[in-house]
């Protein structure tokens, strides 16, 4: 093997070194875009179950109130 194959060697070494560093840098970049996506979809979904849970309550409180006035009226409700 002569000089400048070696040389040439050592290049086409170092290229591919460089490249698999840049490869881990983009993976790297991707999974902490990822994991940020995660933690947003997680906040979402905390704060849309809340806002369900609220108007459940509302709701059920709001049949509650309209069976109480049924019965006031003197309608007979079967559950």
């Amino acid at each position: 093997m002569g000089f400048s194959s070696e040389v040439a060697e050592v290049n086409r070494l170092a290229r591919v070194q460089e490249n698999q560093r840049r490869s881990r840098a983009r993976k790297q970049e991707y999974v902490r875009e990822l994991e940020h996506q995660l933690a947003a979809f997680e906040e979402e979904t905390k704060r849309t179950d809340i806002k369900n849970r609220i108007a459940l309550q509302k709701k059920e409180a709001e049949n509650q109130h309209i069976k109480n006035l049924f019965v006031l009226l003197g309608f007979c409700l079967l559950n």
